[in-house]
């Protein structure tokens, strides 16, 4: 549904169909068909339509009101979660046989650290096999015959 209003407030925006289809890479009758598609689902007709003009009727006024803050909050949570994957962030959990952690994990988790300081990392030197899902292991690291 936000789709159809973000067609909906395009249409609004450009004055037409046609243009509106322009603006949004789309052909004036999938607008059209998107807005007709709006309408039925609201079961309500937000534009009086002639050959020569889109005019909003009192619903398609209110309906974008409330529909304006819809796609407002709808970007603003997009930008939110875009942002929290930005930096990584979080424990994580690396399995690696005693000899090859300490001699080539160990030193590289400083400068790891330094670049993801938001990143705690837990290192399990161990010689046994885990079980990645019950021990909660991100990564496993083992050297030899599977």
């Amino acid at each position: 549904m936000l789709e159809w209003i973000r067609i909906f407030e395009q249409v609004i925006i450009s004055g037409s169909f046609s243009q509106a289809g322009q603006a949004l890479n789309m052909a004036p009758s999938s607008v059209a068909r998107n807005i007709d598609n709006l309408e039925v689902k609201l079961q309500t007709s937000l534009f009086k339509r002639s050959t020569r003009q889109l005019i909003l009727t009192e619903e398609g006024v209110y309906f974008r009101r409330q529909a304006i803050k819809l796609l407002d909050d709808s970007e603003q949570l997009l930008t939110q979660m875009r942002g929290t994957h930005q930096a990584p962030e979080g424990l994580l959990r690396i399995s690696v046989f005693e000899s090859f952690g300490n001699i080539i994990i160990a030193p590289l988790l400083a400068e790891f650290l330094k670049r993801y300081p938001a990143i705690k990392v837990e290192l399990d030197l161990d010689n046994k096999v885990v079980d990645l899902n019950s021990e909660n292991i991100d990564i496993a690291i083992r050297i030899g015959q599977p």
